[in-house]
């Protein structure tokens, strides 16, 4: 929580929280991001169309996948992409043995679903199987919902 007379940037359950000076100036749209710029034009032209298909980005660490992905989001669907919970999951990474789960923390917005599949080690291709078929067999209820 916020000490030392702060002023909170952003509440969580109520709690005022100071936010660290990178989140803060992290650029929020796809025309803030001045590099791969090419790459921000095309993500714009996906977002105004209309058809977005599943992605997956991938990189190394400090790439800037988790900035540009919520500035894709930002730009399809507002401010409440930033309304996101964390959530643990349970998940069966070998289908024959579902007894056998392994949890890992997702982030999940009313639009996106955000892991990290290195914290469940050398099962994270299993995982990241098992999370696609869930999401797949829930197909969203409209287009923006």
């Amino acid at each position: 929580s916020v000490s030392g007379g702060a002023r909170p940037s952003f509440r969580i359950a109520g709690v005022a929280m100071a936010m660290l000076w990178v989140d803060k100036h992290r650029p929020k749209t796809l025309d803030e991001l001045d590099y791969h710029k090419d790459l921000s034009t095309r993500l714009k032209r996906v977002a105004t169309t209309g058809d977005l298909p599943h992605m997956l980005f991938t990189g190394p660490s400090g790439a800037g996948k988790s900035t540009r992905v919520h500035a894709l989001l930002r730009e399809l669907y507002g401010p409440g992409i930033d309304m996101v919970k964390v959530e643990t999951r349970s998940v069966a990474p070998n289908p024959s043995s579902p007894s056998t789960t392994v949890d890992i923390q997702v982030v999940v917005s009313n639009y996106h679903l955000a892991v990290t599949p290195s914290d469940v080690g050398r099962k994270d291709r299993a995982v990241v199987m098992q999370l696609i078929k869930e999401i797949a067999a829930h197909p969203p209820l409209g287009k923006h919902t």
